[in-house]
């Protein structure tokens, strides 16, 4: 049984900043979703895939891929579960990657800085 004149200990709130998340809908495969700003640490986890290629400066078409699945599961949580994204078409997978890298400022639009 507890003292009824314990302190009660309360968790301090939680800061409204880290646990918001930036989102905008996208056209993927025709169909809408969301796509989500990266934060630091999952842009540090996409950098680390390249850290395991054979010649990280070129990599081959299968790392490329590599790199795609990455960007796509950390940014898009409604593909995230799919375990193979082979199905895909190549260029609508590098459409949403690209769209996914400059909504987090990390690739500039083709055309260059406010173009879209």
């Amino acid at each position: 049984m507890q003292d009824a004149t314990a302190p009660v200990v309360q968790s301090p709130p939680v800061n409204r900043f880290l646990v918001a998340k930036m989102k905008k809908k996208h056209v993927f495969m025709g169909q809408d979703t969301f796509i989500f700003k990266l934060s630091v640490a999952q842009a540090r986890k996409i950098q680390e895939v390249p850290q395991g290629f054979s010649n990280p400066s070129a990599p081959t078409e299968s790392e490329c891929l590599a790199i795609l699945d990455a960007v796509i599961r950390e940014g898009c949580p409604d593909l995230a579960d799919i375990e193979d994204f082979e199905v895909f078409p190549i260029d609508e997978l590098a459409k949403l990657s690209s769209e996914i890298m400059i909504f987090s400022g990390l690739q500039e639009a083709a055309g260059g800085p406010g173009k879209k």
